[in-house]
């Protein structure tokens, strides 16, 4: 039997790590419905002039983290599809110019499907599509619940949004994207399988060796630093549940002497974590999630039935998907941490309205966005 020769890319920009892991969990169901060809997963800013990759990747998150300000100026000062211009003849020559070496690689490897997860990526194959090779089909895959005006770029053949308002929205920009409405398909954010496997909650905790009966709260606030995760264990203090704490951080740490001896005190279970393979574990395990609010991170919460406490998101994005999640009761927004034991009491002894909470978010997760993607891509390599 001949060989399979077809290629799909899959392209993403290492801006934080979720642009990857949805091309990830879309390779792995490509994989599993029994494709045999090759697929490349792709960062973009790797081809990039390293200052200007340095700008996307450390830059964002630097600005975002550090200078939120900045990040909402620069984030919103055209965020308004409504008065959306396509860019000028002069922006476009500069992306030309910085994509240069991505395009070279594009007319290289000739792939028969580009999928992106990253803007601009997104824009560098509906370029290649057009320029070097009509019969690539080109898909793009939107990985927050808000819609910027940057996602909108031409040349492209589908789009794959995270809810159905997204579609609406796209489908009045067909004259640019190239892409109609019936093209474009509300199916979540794409995840990997192993946050969506159904766990047993009481057995999990009992196989790691902890409480199963401690209401747990987990504290995805790494980003921000051990300052950060110190300041909400302190006023976690203040509640009065019994609780367990899992702290998780990008790196291994340990909190401080007096909050140790604070948490013993009250009796309070908690570990810390660094960098870890078991995160979805962890999500299984506990009852809620103090957060931002990044599109795959929030998702792969909301699929394990978490609800999400907001705390500090990053301005733009991530106040677009905490929206969407407090408007679809999935979520309670933290503007101070003071108020926080109210909160986690309440999820605490309230059961009915825990469980509610705990419906609206795998209500938001689809846990089949990344299978629906992979079937729709692989229908139209076969109708090829």
């Amino acid at each position: 039997m001949e060989s399979d020769k077809r290629k799909i890319l899959l392209l993403y920009g290492s801006a934080g790590a979720g642009h990857e892991t949805a091309c990830r969990a879309i390779e792995g169901e490509i994989r599993s419905l029994g494709f045999e060809g090759e697929i490349h997963v792709v960062d973009v800013l790797k081809y990039m002039p390293s200052i200007i990759a340095d700008i996307f990747s450390k830059g964002y998150l630097f600005v975002a983290s550090k200078v939120p300000w900045l990040w909402y100026a620069l984030y919103e000062r055209k965020s308004n599809l409504y008065r959306f211009k396509p860019p000028s003849s002069l922006q476009n020559v500069f992306w030309k110019i910085v994509l240069r070496r991505f395009n070279r690689y594009l007319i290289k490897e000739r792939p028969n499907y580009i999928i992106s997860t990253y803007f601009t990526s997104s824009w560098a194959a509906g370029r290649y599509k057009k320029v070097h090779n009509p019969r690539c089909e080109v898909a793009t895959v939107v990985t927050d619940y808000g819609l910027h005006p940057v996602w909108l770029v031409p040349g492209q053949g589908r789009y794959f949004v995270a809810v159905e308002d997204n579609v609406t929205e796209l489908a009045e920009f067909e004259w640019y994207t190239g892409v109609c409405k019936a093209k474009i398909k509300s199916v979540g954010i794409p995840i990997e399988k192993r946050f969506i496997v159904a766990k047993d909650k009481k057995a999990l905790r009992e196989k790691y060796g902890f409480d199963s009966r401690l209401f747990t709260v987990l504290v995805l606030a790494g980003v921000y630093g051990i300052d950060h995760i110190e300041a909400i264990v302190e006023v976690l203090l203040k509640c009065r549940s019994q609780l367990q704490l899992f702290l998780v951080a990008r790196k291994n740490f340990s909190i401080n002497d007096r909050l140790k001896k604070n948490l013993a005190d009250r009796g309070f279970v908690y570990k810390t974590f660094g960098k870890i393979d078991f995160i979805e574990d962890l999500m299984a395990m506990a009852d809620v999630a103090i957060t931002k609010t990044g599109g795959l991170a929030s998702t792969e919460c909301l699929a394990s039935g978490l609800p999400l406490l907001v705390y500090l998101p990053y301005p733009g994005q991530e106040e677009r998907n905490s929206a969407l999640f407090l408007e679809r009761g999935a979520g309670m927004r933290i503007f101070q941490l003071e108020s926080l034991p109210n909160k986690i009491d309440m999820l605490a002894t309230d059961k009915e309205r825990y469980q509610a909470m705990v419906r609206a978010a795998k209500a938001i997760a689809n846990h089949n966005a990344a299978k629906e993607i992979a079937n729709v891509v692989l229908g139209d390599l076969k109708g090829k």
